[in-house]
Formats: C-alpha cells, structure tokens, sequence
C-alpha cells in the first residue's frame, strides 16, 4: 500500500468517525435534561449531592494529577532513552566513518604510490632499451 492510499483510507476513516461521533454527541445531549442555574435552583440542589459532587470532582483531580505524573515519568525515561540511543549512534556513526575516510584515504594514496613506481619503473626499462 503506498503512502497516498494510506492517507486516502485515513481520510475516509476519520471523516466517518467525526461523523459518527457528532450523531452520538447530539444524541446524549439530547437525552439530558435541561439544568436550571438560576440562584433560587441551585439552592434547591441538596447538600447530599454536593457533597458527592464535589468528592468526585475532588478524585477527577486526583486521577488527573496522577495521569500527569506517569506522563512526566514517561516522557524523562523517553528523553533518556532518546539520549543514549543517539549517543551510541552518533559515537559508533562518527568512529566508523573517521576510520572509514582515513582507511579510503590511505588506501587511496598506497595505490596510486604503487601505480607510479610501476610506471616509472616499466618507463625507465624502455628508456634503457633504446638505441640511439
């Protein structure tokens, strides 16, 4: 599957979903009562569902707060991870590519060394063997 099928099925999936996920929003919404928040309604709401009101809101806070945390946890072991992988990589990219130049670079100048003390060599025996 190439990449522009990808996105193309992505497209197609995501545009259902938004869909899908409006109808259901309409939906609930309305299945919900309308609130009244008036002052005189709000004091008509009884102490007993405050109270629960706000423990939940109060564990709402905590959960969130702890999500936080292992987020936190997650992404500085991540950065670690991230770190010490590129830092193995790049030392083992940079030695080895140090010693590949310098090995390409010296093989480099022995072959040419070697190239022309063949050829000065077979250059001076044919000197040699002309007679003038």
């Amino acid at each position: 599957m190439t990449a522009g099928k990808l996105m193309d099925a992505y497209e197609s999936c995501i545009s259902n979903l938004r869909k899908t996920q409006s109808e259901r929003r309409v939906n609930s919404l309305k299945k919900i009562d309308p609130a009244n928040f008036t002052k005189e309604g709000r004091r008509q709401v009884s102490e007993a569902l405050l109270q629960e009101m706000t423990s939940l809101n109060h564990l709402d806070v905590e959960l969130y707060k702890y999500a936080q945390t292992i987020f936190a946890n997650q992404h500085k072991r991540m950065l670690v991870n991230k770190v010490v992988t590129n830092q193995l990589d790049s030392g083992f990219d940079d030695s080895y590519r140090a010693f590949s130049w310098e090995a390409i670079c010296i093989a480099v100048s022995v072959v040419f060394v070697a190239l022309f003390a063949v050829l000065f060599v077979t250059a001076k025996r044919r000197t040699s063997k002309l007679k003038l």
